[in-house]
């Protein structure tokens, strides 16, 4: 059978639009994996450029770290200079070693250090952490003396904070004159913290011999007050002389605030002992009064439901039998209009009493309501300062929920917008997907129109 030219060419036609299907599926394909392959090389340099900043700031930091080594020429300069610093005893090497200062501080006290040269506080400011412990010691204990006044005050609070007494001796202190101070006994651990500190409160003086120099001026009183005034002389009264120990004055200085302290407590103690016995005394006479308004008030009943039921006429019978008549009647008459007098003198009484039984319990009761008057207006304020405080508290959170509220709802809205403009991107890209599909149907179904035309 020979080959039909036309079906050939149809088949060939078909075969074309197949492959054409194909090669656009795998242009997609292509694309879609051009697309991943894209994020993932971003990824890729984001994760090179982030690991190549931590290894910088790494590097940096070990930079920072590395000590600078000390130049041999000036160590032996500086270790003579250090040997020759006093030696810190045991109680004040135990008392600095507990210092929570920061380095800079350290250094700031170190460098107050006497007959240091710039190139040994350079020296000391790169290497003291590489010094051995008792160079740092004798360090900051002669740089000590150099210290600002904060400085002191700081250092003193920080000894007297250690400087714990026992019961035995707050309760001795607390009974004993100031007068007795100097001779208040200590322990000795004390005693060596004391000694450490009293440094720090030392006043210096000139000696002897300046005073002597300072007379061989010969200065006016008007000129030597003025130099003073504007402190270019020392004042010849008071800065000259023989330093006292600074021991007995700091130790009367901390036990007068110790003193100060306990007796404050005891005093705190003692007003709520009393506040606590006031208020106990004032129940127990409040349960007195009670029980005695009581117990009137039964008596009174008891007196008023019991009254004697015999007849008075009946008691006199036998005292009137041997009297005429006459006698007799009147006699009877006079003794019970005597009863009648006693029982109304009775009863008043009874009533008198009973009138200040209730006036006692009317104004009791008085009390006790303005009392719960009291009592309840306190409450009223109490729970007006509490619904102030949970109104206000109540607004805050109710503002917080709506700020809160409204950044999710912004957010929605963002996420909203965001995906109906993606959902419009695609439905435009499948709207233009389809068109093209219907443009390449309308392509084929013309081709085939064609082939079946030649065909026929």
């Amino acid at each position: 059978m020979a080959n039909n030219p036309l079906a050939s060419r149809s088949e060939a036609r078909f075969q074309e639009i197949d492959n054409l299907g194909q090669i656009i599926q795998e242009q997609e394909i292509t694309q879609q994996k051009e697309t991943e392959i894209q994020q993932q090389t971003e990824t890729l340099q984001k994760a090179a450029e982030i690991e190549q900043q931590l290894k910088d700031n790494l590097a940096q930091a070990q930079e920072q770290l590395k000590e600078p080594p000390m130049l041999e020429k000036d160590q032996p300069k500086l270790s003579s200079r250090l040997t020759k610093l006093p030696a810190p005893n045991e109680e004040e090497t135990n008392l600095l070693s507990q210092l929570q200062l920061s380095l800079e501080q350290l250094l700031a006290i170190s460098n107050k250090t006497p007959y240091l040269t710039s190139e040994d506080r350079e020296v000391i400011n790169q290497n003291f952490l590489t010094f051995p412990l008792s160079q740092k010691l004798a360090l900051i204990s002669s740089g000590l003396n150099e210290v600002t006044e904060e400085q002191k005050q700081h250092l003193l609070d920080f000894g007297c904070n250690k400087l714990k007494l026992t019961e035995e001796q707050a309760e001795q202190l607390k009974e004993v004159h100031p007068d007795t101070f100097k001779t208040f006994p200590l322990t000795g651990q004390q005693k060596n913290i004391l000694n450490s500190l009293a440094p720090l409160t030392r006043e210096d003086k000139y000696s002897e011999e300046s005073l002597s120099l300072l007379k061989q001026l010969n200065l006016k009183p008007v000129n030597q007050t003025f130099l003073v005034q504007e402190e270019i002389i020392p004042d010849p009264h008071t800065q000259f002389g023989k330093s006292k120990s600074s021991y007995l004055p700091l130790k009367e200085k901390f036990l007068k605030g110790e003193q100060r302290i306990i007796r404050a407590k005891a005093e705190t103690r003692q007003k709520k002992l009393a506040e606590k016995k006031i208020k106990e005394n004032k129940l127990s006479i409040l349960r007195s009064l009670w029980k005695v308004a009581n117990r009137e008030e039964e008596d009174l009943s008891e007196t008023s439901i019991s009254e004697p039921s015999q007849s008075t006429s009946s008691r006199y019978d036998d005292l009137f039998a041997n009297l005429n008549e006459e006698e007799a009647k009147r006699m009877k008459k006079k003794l019970e209009r005597e009863e009648a007098q006693k029982k109304l003198q009775e009863q008043e009484r009874l009533r008198r009493a009973s009138k200040l039984s209730e006036k006692d319990r009317k104004l009791k009761e008085a009390e006790e309501r303005r009392q719960e008057e009291r009592e309840l207006e306190e409450k009223q304020k109490k729970l007006a300062a509490i619904a102030l405080e949970d109104e206000e508290e109540r607004q805050l959170i109710e503002k917080k929920a709506n700020d809160e509220k409204a950044r999710i709802e912004a957010e929605i809205l963002e996420v909203k917008r965001k995906n109906e403009e993606e959902l419009k991107k695609k439905e435009n890209q499948l709207k233009k997907e389809q068109e093209t599909r219907a443009e390449e149907i309308r392509k084929m179904e013309a081709d085939k129109l064609l082939l079946l035309a030649d065909f026929l």
